[in-house]
């Protein structure tokens, strides 16, 4: 996964994001699945423009991850423990998201971090805590110009 965040004319930050590394014990099939998550969450983000004074909500844009929107059982972190659940994986584009904000001018007014590391040092290039957890209407990743 890609990700470019831009403020006009000018290119701020560039990342990207492994979609399928060994993550311990855990089902490779989940990874595919989260692969097919991200697909739809990246397209309802995919151009957005935060104007100033407007607030970039996760899941205003995104929404509820639900079977009849195309979402399939992912990985999910919750209550301490690795889960399955209809839209796992999304997180990864919360993490990515909140990475590129924090080397933007942007301003995050809403993130939470993971409760714990399911996956210590399996190849990892971001340091544990600068992800974002989001659960949907209740944890959220906002930020505005």
């Amino acid at each position: 996964m890609f990700l470019i965040i831009r403020f006009r004319p000018f290119t701020c930050k560039k990342h990207q994001s492994l979609l399928r590394r060994k993550l311990g014990n855990s089902n490779p099939q989940l990874q595919e699945n989260k692969i097919t998550n991200l697909k739809i969450a990246t397209s309802k983000i995919d151009g957005v423009i935060i104007k100033p004074g407007e607030t970039f909500s996760f899941w205003k844009l995104v929404g509820r991850t639900t079977k009849s929107k195309g979402y399939i059982e992912g990985m999910q972190l919750k209550m301490g423990e690795v889960k399955t659940g209809i839209g796992g994986g999304i997180c990864q584009l919360a993490n990515l998201l909140y990475w590129m904000a924090l080397h933007t001018p942007l301003t995050v007014v809403e993130r939470h971090h993971h409760s714990f590391d399911p996956f210590p040092d399996s190849g990892r290039t971001l340091p544990f805590g600068s992800g974002a957890s989001v659960f949907y209407n209740y944890v959220d990743l906002r930020f505005k110009i």
